[in-house]
């Protein structure tokens, strides 16, 4: 049993090995190409054939208005499914969002290192974990803190200027304020 591979082809290996044995030429261009290739060859039409024909046009264009009625009802049918499977995901993606902040914010990735640190009774590494997780908590506690306070800036002022959603908001009524009651 032999270990070479019967779809490599050595010979060219061993060619690029010693390149001051002569290889053949290899011609660039097709030579069955000739120069007269533009003006003998078949040319394509510039319109198609369904927009060269009255019928045929029409036919294309009822097929293009049928397929986008249909494709419009479909989504349309099962747009509250979008709907309801876009809340669902919202809610999970908020969650993640919130979780992962308090992770962040509450340092909770460092706290199996402060475990060991404390089964191994190592005071000295303990206090030292401990301070770096104090300072990194106060730190970032005021950035969360911060970006808390301007979101909710943020949101009042968009709501302040029609931005918002609901009926007051810019959501459905397009920052039109509601009626006020007769009377």
């Amino acid at each position: 049993m032999t270990s070479e591979d019967s779809r490599i082809d050595w010979d060219a290996y061993e060619a690029e090995l010693h390149p001051d044995q002569a290889a053949p030429d290899v011609a660039v261009d097709d030579p069955a190409l000739s120069f007269d290739h533009p003006r003998t060859a078949r040319r394509e039409p510039i319109l198609p054939a369904w927009a060269r024909s009255r019928a045929a046009f029409t036919s294309q264009v009822s097929w293009a208005f049928q397929h986008l009625t249909h494709a419009t009802g479909y989504h349309l049918a099962r747009s509250p499914i979008y709907a309801g499977k876009l809340a669902a995901y919202s809610l999970v993606g908020l969650g993640r969002s919130v979780f992962g902040a308090g992770r962040w914010v509450f340092d909770l990735e460092g706290a199996p290192v402060r475990h060991v640190a404390v089964r191994r009774e190592d005071a000295a590494e303990y206090l030292k974990l401990s301070a770096q997780r104090d300072s990194r908590v106060r730190l970032r506690g005021f950035v969360a803190l911060g970006a808390t306070i301007a979101l909710g800036g943020w949101s009042r002022h968009r709501r302040r200027a029609g931005l918002g959603s609901g009926p007051r908001g810019g959501g459905c009524g397009g920052g039109v304020r509601v009626d006020r009651p007769l009377g």
